[in-house]
């Protein structure tokens, strides 16, 4: 993923903790989560520190964001977005 700074607009190395053209500092402590087909045992990085993490629920909720009636009494539902909620339990 690409990131520009938000004072120069310069590109950023995600590795470092600030901008290389005029030193905004940054705090990426993003997270990424790896998890075989099937199996609910996976690794997850946060501030690139490694955990052994295990899938202990995973809920789906759907939301209809645009739900409405129009001048003639119509129910239209046009804009359904789901929702993911994931529970990691450290192993």
């Amino acid at each position: 993923m690409n990131t520009n700074c938000i004072n120069c607009g310069a590109p950023i190395n995600r590795k470092l903790n600030k901008c290389p053209y005029c030193g905004t500092p940054y705090d990426y402590s993003d997270f990424n989560a790896s998890f075989e087909n099937k199996n609910p045992l996976g690794t997850i990085s946060i501030a690139e520190k490694e955990y052994q993490v295990y899938l202990g629920k995973y809920d789906v909720d759907t939301i209809n964001m645009g739900c409405g009636r129009d001048i003639d009494g119509m129910l239209h539902g046009d804009k359904i977005v789901k929702k993911r909620k994931f529970t990691l339990i450290e192993v």
